[in-house]
């Protein structure tokens, strides 16, 4: 999946607003110059969070912080298990609780694959890196895209018109993509 992959050292997207890529490997760049992007990330990732949840009317407790840094660290969709793999302290229920408030508060957003099953990651508004999902039908893999910034202007337009000719007034918007991943297409 592109965006995270511990296992072949692929790059991590830290967010388009940082212009950043970390190679988990350290492959390349300075060692201190990465760790020093992504504390600086992590901080405002925390800070943004924090504003959200206190704008909601909600605590930043200990256990929003770390879901938050898990999410940052999977860098990906994730699913509740996914989630639970790497915060095992965390129990189920108040993962739930804490997913549902934090997604109110605009701190982390869902994307629904089917009947039961649910991606979870951080915002865009938390992240500065608006992007869309490739979802598939057959095996509800949700891969995270970046459009071209043209592309994603074009597409804020054309929705802002459709919006307006029935009287609605667009804030956000957010596309997944249904289609077939490339193992199913193979398999």
């Amino acid at each position: 999946m592109p965006g995270w992959c511990p296992a072949d050292r692929s790059p991590v997207r830290l967010g388009a607003g940082y212009g950043t890529t970390a190679h988990p490997g350290g492959r390349t760049g300075d060692a201190t110059a990465r760790f020093s992007a992504i504390l600086i990330l992590v901080s405002e990732i925390h800070a943004v969070a924090r504003r959200q949840l206190t704008n909601a009317g909600h605590n930043y407790t200990r256990g929003r912080q770390d879901l938050v840094d898990v999410l940052a660290g999977i860098g990906a969709p994730a699913t509740m298990p996914m989630i639970m793999q790497r915060s095992p302290g965390l129990a189920q229920s108040s993962l739930y609780r804490n997913l549902a408030v934090m997604e109110q508060a605009g701190v982390v957003a869902r994307v629904d694959v089917g009947d039961t099953k649910s991606y979870y990651e951080l915002s865009d508004l938390v992240t500065e890196d608006p992007h869309h999902h490739l979802v598939c039908s057959d095996c509800s893999a949700v891969v995270d895209i970046n459009l071209p910034p043209r592309a994603e202007r074009s597409i804020e337009r054309a929705l802002g018109d459709a919006a307006r000719d029935v009287g609605f007034e667009l804030t956000e918007h957010r596309l997944d993509i249904i289609g077939v991943c490339a193992q199913c297409c193979a398999a």
